[in-house]
């Protein structure tokens, strides 16, 4: 686990603790099942896989609610987490929040969009082979006999 330096750049980051990390993962909403039953569940699988049972995920879902999402992420400060793994709500409205985590050493990484602050890292899907999985699936849904439609001028 990588702790950013306390200037904030991230240059004088090094080694602070072991497998027993402790993640904040704070997903956005429940109307997208997604979050509930594919992304927490891998990201604790994977965080017991690469911890060897000693790390922990503590998970909080805003239900769509920025101001919930703000505290959950507060909670989490105050609890003294490792990481925060944040896919805002708001992105503009968790600034204040990223801004805490920061002055308290705790790392914050953008999850899924962009989240105002100083967030320590970003990570998300690749657009553009989500484009061509799609495209190539429109495709063979609609079978070997379509064409597209010509343009009438």
């Amino acid at each position: 686990m990588r702790r950013a330096g306390r200037d904030g750049d991230g240059a004088s980051a090094s080694p602070t603790k072991g497998d027993d990390v402790t993640i904040g993962l704070l997903l956005p909403e429940k109307a997208n099942t997604r979050y509930d039953k594919f992304d927490y569940p891998i990201i604790k699988s994977k965080v017991t896989e690469l911890t060897h049972k000693k790390g922990t995920v503590r998970y909080a879902n805003a239900d769509a609610d920025a101001a919930r999402q703000a505290g959950q992420m507060q909670t989490m400060i105050d609890e003294k987490v490792d990481v925060i793994l944040l896919d805002a709500v708001d992105s503009h409205g968790i600034a204040g929040e990223v801004k805490k985590a920061k002055e308290a050493g705790i790392p914050v990484i953008a999850y899924d969009r962009l989240a105002e602050g100083p967030i320590d890292a970003y990570i998300s899907f690749d657009n553009e082979l989500v484009g061509e999985v799609q495209g190539r699936s429109l495709l063979e849904a609609l079978g070997s006999g379509w064409t597209p439609p010509t343009r009438s001028s």
